[in-house]
């Protein structure tokens, strides 16, 4: 679904503009795979951010693309590195993101553009088995245990991945997870995509207590009015 562009906050009107926002949220939730496009002379302003961090929220396949880039070639040929690291900094919240630059003009990188969605698409549909993650587990807690808080020793008995979550979701049980320190659960993520290539696709890892019941998380149209109302 291809959605009308949203702008910045304080350009949006009532009426059309508005709408055009609703619109691309409920096609973030409607998506496996978002595309957030971004034109090359207004990089990492506010509401790309936001829109990246709702695809994240909702469980989506990301690819940035930054369009236009026939525009900056043409000046600066060597600025696209500086440029690389500049999004890359902005948007570390979603490092597993790939960034591509493009042009409608020339045609530069735009088959591309479907083949990394289509890639994106697979891999969120990779199925682990439940073997390899639990001897992946035994190896990550044996390389840094976990560490907790108030006094709290959280245990990490085993792990499953989820067959009903389109976002690839992975659920870990053990004792006291709610005193998992969020480094802990950051460095089980970079470690788990080191193992495991899930590039293009957010990662679900739930800490659950043994023989307590489990929700998938929130969607991500709870956050349609906080969004709007910056708009």
């Amino acid at each position: 679904m291809d959605t009308a562009g949203v702008r910045r906050p304080g350009k949006v009107e009532v009426g059309v503009e508005k709408f055009s926002v609703l619109r691309t949220i409920s096609a973030i939730e409607q998506s496996d795979v978002c595309l957030l496009v971004m034109d090359n002379s207004e990089l990492n302003v506010g509401l790309d951010l936001r829109l990246a961090g709702l695809i994240k929220e909702a469980g989506k396949g990301l690819v940035l693309v930054v369009s236009k880039w026939d525009i900056v070639e043409e000046k600066d040929p060597f600025k696209r590195d500086d440029l690389a690291a500049g999004i890359a900094n902005n948007f570390d919240f979603v490092p597993w993101a790939p960034l591509i630059f493009t042009s409608s003009v020339t045609g530069q990188n735009v088959t591309k553009i479907f083949e990394l969605a289509l890639e994106i698409y697979n891999t969120r549909a990779k199925r682990i088995t439940t073997s390899s993650l639990n001897k992946w587990l035994v190896e990550a807690i044996s390389h840094q245990p976990p560490a907790g808080l108030k006094n709290r020793n959280p245990k990490l008995n085993y792990m499953t991945q989820e067959t009903d979550n389109p976002t690839p979701a992975f659920k870990i049980f053990g004792s006291n997870t709610k005193y998992i320190h969020f480094s802990y659960r950051r460095y089980l993520e970079k470690r788990f995509r080191r193992q495991y290539d899930f590039s293009g696709t957010p990662v679900q890892l739930w800490f659950i207590e043994k023989h307590v019941g489990h929700k998938h998380g929130v969607s991500p149209t709870n956050h349609l009015n906080n969004l709007t109302d910056h708009c």
